[in-house]
């Protein structure tokens, strides 16, 4: 039995499961539990108790002990084998069910859903740093108020949808990478889209486009200012426990544009172990295997460094490190024309 953890036509992943009630007696079938749209939260590993699809934790809770054993959960966190464990510790699981990660698999996805079709535009480099923030999540408008103010920092900010407006008064890193909000507890990765940051004449909740298209293809078409800016930073969506590579990282190594992204711990480790090149020439990655704090702080205290930068300067620091980013395009190339291998094809 296969059951695709549909993150649309279901409100929570315990409505999803009601369609199942089968998995919490002996079944004598395999089940393969497929959530491959986006990584997963870890109650009670993070902070996200109320997480509409906190996938493994509720098939644990659901699924009858004796299905364990021929029971399979693919998703495509990088991490997915560490963060299993720490549930399987934490809920004191003697048995454990199978899991398996198919990291690449949004990025095939978006590869096929966009339009990747490199365009003619001859770069007149204005900025040092493009930032694309669509869907508002704590860590992104974060983002925005650290370096909105930079003359070199050129963003979009697509989807504030604020009808009641809280101003975030207070914002504290705890333990476990978790963080505080106006004494509220919770993570970088959760959607606030009612939550700003308020200065003279600035708001995190002001709509911002860039010179796209009409009917722009996000998965694939760029605004002028991409092809204006040195270095992408990436906002991925998930910085928290689980991580997965998404269609956002497809551009800037398509287009061959050297990028760093506020990911989650390990995110650029997981590069460089799948091949590329990171672009030490311009970034420190130390933080990378770092607290969310220190990941922050890290990157806003480079990318604010690099903003101080003339554009000339920091276009002349790319032209060292080309190979690099020849290299790096040629390898997703690989990656993308290797599907058996890379993307998961009902089968184990």
């Amino acid at each position: 039995m296969q059951i695709s953890i549909d993150r649309i036509k279901y409100n929570t992943i315990q409505d999803l499961l009601k369609d199942y009630e089968f998995i919490k007696r002996p079944y004598s079938n395999e089940i393969i539990f497929l959530d491959l749209i986006e990584s997963g939260h870890y109650y009670p590993y993070s902070s996200t108790k109320d997480w509409k699809f906190n996938s493994l934790y509720h098939i644990y809770k659901n699924l009858h002990i004796d299905n364990y054993e021929k029971t399979y959960f693919i998703n495509n966190d990088i991490h997915l084998d560490f963060n299993h464990q720490q549930i399987v510790r934490l809920l004191g699981l003697k048995k454990q069910i199978n899991v398996k990660s198919f990291p690449w698999h949004s990025v095939f996805n978006g590869f096929n859903k966009g339009n990747f079709k490199e365009q003619k535009i001859k770069p007149d480099l204005k900025y040092n740093v493009i930032f694309m923030c669509g869907e508002q999540r704590l860590n992104r408008l974060m983002i925005l108020n650290e370096l909105h103010e930079h003359d070199k920092f050129v963003y979009s900010n697509r989807n504030p949808q604020i009808e009641k407006p809280i101003a975030i008064k207070s914002l504290k890193y705890l333990k476990d990478d978790n963080l505080q909000v106006n004494g509220i507890i919770t993570n970088s990765d959760v959607i606030a889209p009612n939550w700003v940051f308020q200065k003279k004449y600035w708001c995190s909740s002001i709509k911002r486009d860039l010179s796209d298209k009409h009917a722009i293809n996000i998965l694939g078409d760029v605004p002028m200012e991409y092809h204006q800016s040195v270095i992408e930073l990436v906002g991925e969506s998930y910085t928290d426990k689980g991580c997965c590579v998404s269609e956002k990282l497809l551009k800037p190594l398509l287009y061959k544009k050297p990028f760093i992204c506020m990911a989650s711990k390990g995110y650029h480790t997981f590069l460089e172990k799948q091949g590329f090149y990171l672009y030490d020439e311009i970034f420190d990655y130390s933080f990378d295997n770092s607290s969310f704090e220190k990941r922050f702080k890290s990157l806003m205290f480079q990318l604010k460094n690099i903003l101080k930068l003339s554009t000339k300067k920091l276009k002349d620091k790319i032209k060292d490190i080309e190979y690099k980013i020849d290299y790096n395009h040629q390898l997703i190339m690989t990656i993308l024309n290797d599907k058996d291998r890379y993307k998961y094809n009902n089968s184990k």
